[in-house]
C-alpha cells in the first residue's frame, strides 16, 4: 500500500465548494486535507460562466423574494430550510471571493449595483453579477486561496470508498492516479464536494470529464440517503453540430432577450416569453416540440436573435456575449460561423445535461443524518434546488454551504481523536482496486462507458417514459455482466483504463439510481419529463424520492415535501 494520511477534516473534491470547506475548517483550527481527482481549482467551477447571484442589488429585492424564486423555480420540491439559508447568506459569496482577489463587474462609481446586474430566467428581478474572467477566474482565485492557507492537498487522486465504523465515517481509500499507489486517509470529519454526474450523458453535456458522480455512490455505500435523483437539469441552448461540438452550451433563457424567438423547423414560434422562464420550462418546450417531429435535421430547434439587435435591451445582452460571456460567443463562431456569432443567422440548439439537482441529503450545515461525521456540499448535495436550479445560484451555493460545512466540521472535530481505520474494509478495497489492473478480458472500460452514456441519453435523458426506462435498466444489467470481462492495461502510472474501470463502477449504480427514481416519479415536474405522464400531479407527486441502501439493495422511498415556509396555495 502507498501513503497514509491523517487529518481532522478530510475534504473530497477540489472545486469551489471543496476549497471553501477546507479554508473554513482551517480557520477553525482544524487540520484540513483536500483530495481531488483534478488539479485544485478545477472542476465545473472553472468551467462555469462565472455568474453569481446577489440578492438585494435593487431596492425592491430582498432575501425573501430570492427564496420565493428558488422555491417556485424548483416547482416546490426544494428543501425550504436549505433554500432559506442560501437566500439569507448568498451575498456572503461575493464578499468571500472579492476578499480573495476576484474582481466582480462594478458600475461607473465602482459599486456593485443594479446597473451591472442581469436578470436570468426564473428570477423575478435582476440580481446576477458577472466577473471579467469567468469560471477560470473563480478557479484561479480559489486555488490561490488554498495555497495561501497552507492547507495540505493531494491532486489527481480518485477516492473509491468511504471507510465506516459503527455508522461513523472515519476516512477514505483511493488510487493516486499519477503513481498507481493506493492511499488511505483517517479523518474525524469528512466532507464530500465531488460535483455532479453529468458525464453520464456525454457527448450531450457541457460538464467536466471528471464529473462522473463519484460522491453520490461513495455516500450511498456509506449509508447516506439521496434525494430526487431523477431531477437532472438539461440547460436549453447547446450546440447540435458539428459532431465534435455537440452538447457545448451556448446560452440560457435570458439569451432570448426581448425580441428573440425560438422556432421549430417550420419557422413557427412555439414558446413565448422564454427569456423570463426557467431552464426547465424552456428545455421542456424544446424537447416536446422535437418529439412531435418538428425539429431540425440536426435534432434541434432554431434560436433566432436577429431582432434583438434593434432593441436597447437586446443590444445589452449582445454586448454581454461579446465581453463577459465571450466563451459562449466563441463556441457559436467555431460551430456555426461568424454570421451566427454576430446574430445574423439563427443558432441550431437543443438541451444538454448540465446539473444534478438531486444528491446527498443534508441539513443547513451540510451534514448527513447518517452516517455520522459525513457532510456533502455543492452539486453532490441534494434538496436545495428541487426540480430546477435557477441560473447563477450554484456559484453562490457552493461558497455559502462550503463555508458552513467547513466551519461546522472544523468545530465539531475539536477534541476528537483520529479514528483507527477498519482494516478489513481497507484490505478488501485494496484487493478490489489492485485486481483490476492488468486483467485480460474482452471489453475496454471506455467502450462500456460509451455504451452506458448512450443508454442514459436515449433511455433516461431529456425524454423519459416507462418503456425506455425499462430498456435502460436491461442494458445496465448487460453492461454490469460485461464489466466482469474487462480488458485493462498493466501499467501502474497514469493508467487511464484502470481509472475508467474504477469510474465505471461508480457510474453504473448512479445510472441505476436515476432510472429507478424516474420510474417512481409518475409525472412531469421540473427537469423530469415523462411522455406517459405529461402533467404535474400535486395530489400524488408533491413528494421527494429517497434512495437508501437496505440489505445491499437499492430501496426507493417517497416522502411528502415539507412546506415549512411557503405553500403552493399561497401563490
Amino acid at each position: 500500500m502507498g501513503e497514509h494520511f491523517e487529518c481532522d477534516v478530510l475534504v473530497i473534491g477540489g472545486g469551489g465548494a471543496g476549497i471553501a470547506a477546507a479554508l473554513a475548517a482551517s480557520a477553525e483550527g482544524a487540520r484540513a486535507f483536500l483530495v481531488t481527482k483534478e488539479p485544485a481549482g478545477y472542476g465545473n467551477t472553472r468551467l462555469s460562466a462565472g455568474l453569481l447571484a446577489y440578492p438585494g442589488l435593487l431596492a425592491e429585492d430582498d432575501p425573501e423574494k430570492f427564496f420565493r424564486d428558488i422555491i417556485v423555480g424548483g416547482e416546490f420540491l426544494s428543501n425550504q430550510e436549505l433554500a432559506y439559508t442560501l437566500a439569507q447568506e448568498a451575498s456572503q459569496a461575493s464578499f468571500f471571493l472579492e476578499q480573495e482577489g476576484l474582481a466582480l463587474e462594478r458600475d461607473d462609481s465602482g459599486r456593485l449595483s443594479s446597473q451591472v446586474a442581469i436578470k436570468l430566467g426564473g428570477h423575478s428581478i435582476s440580481r446576477t453579477l458577472m466577473n471579467f474572467s469567468g469560471g477560470i477566474g473563480f478557479g484561479q482565485v480559489i486555488k490561490g486561496a488554498l495555497i495561501k492557507s497552507g492547507s495540505r492537498f493531494l491532486s489527481q487522486a480518485l477516492v473509491t470508498k468511504l471507510l465506516v465504523t459503527n455508522d461513523r465515517v472515519v476516512g477514505a481509500i483511493g488510487l493516486k492516479i499519477s503513481t498507481g499507489e493506493i492511499f488511505t486517509v483517517a479523518a474525524s470529519q469528512t466532507i464530500l464536494a465531488t460535483g455532479g454526474g453529468g458525464w453520464l450523458y456525454y457527448p450531450h453535456t457541457d460538464v467536466n470529464r471528471t464529473t462522473t458522480g463519484d460522491g453520490y455512490i461513495l455516500a450511498y455505500e456509506a449509508g447516506a440517503d439521496l434525494i430526487d435523483m431523477e431531477q437532472v437539469q438539461f440547460i436549453p441552448f447547446a450546440l447540435t453540430h458539428p459532431k465534435s461540438m455537440v452538447g457545448i452550451v451556448c446560452g440560457e433563457p435570458f439569451t432570448v432577450g426581448p425580441r428573440g424567438k425560438i422556432l421549430n423547423d417550420d419557422g413557427q414560434e412555439f414558446i413565448i416569453g422564454a427569456s423570463v422562464k426557467t431552464r426547465a420550462q424552456v428545455s421542456k418546450a424544446i424537447i416536446l416540440e422535437v418529439e412531435r417531429g418538428r425539429g431540425t435535421k440536426y435534432g434541434g430547434v432554431k434560436l433566432d436573435l436577429r431582432e434583438n439587435k434593434q432593441d436597447p435591451d437586446g443590444q445589452r445582452i449582445k454586448k454581454t456575449y461579446e465581453t463577459t460571456l465571450k466563451a459562449l460567443s466563441d463556441s457559436v463562431r467555431f460551430a456555426y460561423g461568424h454570421r451566427a456569432e454576430d446574430w445574423e443567422e439563427p443558432w441550431d440548439v437543443y438541451p444538454t445535461a448540465h446539473y444534478f439537482m438531486g444528491g446527498v441529503r443534508i441539513d443547513v450545515n451540510g451534514r448527513c443524518s447518517h452516517p455520522k461525521n459525513l457532510y456533502a456540499v455543492g452539486e453532490v448535495s441534494g434538496g436545495l434546488h428541487g426540480g430546477n436550479r435557477l441560473g447563477s445560484v450554484s456559484l453562490a451555493e457552493i461558497f455559502v454551504f462550503g463555508l458552513r460545512a467547513g466551519r461546522y466540521a472544523g468545530r465539531t472535530q475539536e477534541g476528537e481523536a483520529i479514528p483507527p481505520l477498519p482494516q478489513k474494509q481497507v484490505a478488501t478495497e485494496i484487493e478490489r482496486i489492485s485486481s483490476l489492473r492488468g486483467i485480460r478480458g474482452h471489453y475496454r472500460p471506455v467502450n462500456l462507458i460509451r455504451r452506458l452514456q448512450k443508454t442514459m441519453w436515449d433511455c433516461a435523458g431529456p425524454v423519459r417514459e416507462e418503456a425506455r426506462l425499462r430498456k435502460g435498466e436491461q442494458i445496465l444489467q448487460a453492461i454490469e455482466a460485461q464489466m466482469k470481462e474487462m480488458k485493462i492495461s498493466s501499467l501502474k502510472r497514469w493508467n487511464g483504463e484502470w481509472v475508467d474501470a474504477l469510474e465505471l463502477s461508480l457510474m453504473l449504480p448512479l445510472a441505476r439510481m436515476i432510472i429507478r427514481s424516474s420510474q417512481v416519479r409518475t409525472e412531469s415536474r421540473g427537469a423530469h419529463i415523462r411522455l406517459d405522464f405529461p402533467q404535474k400531479d400535486d395530489d400524488q407527486n408533491l413528494r421527494n424520492t429517497i434512495i437508501r441502501k437496505s440489505s445491499q439493495e437499492m430501496a426507493i422511498l417517497t416522502e411528502r415535501v415539507s412546506f415549512s415556509r411557503l405553500h403552493p396555495q399561497e401563490l
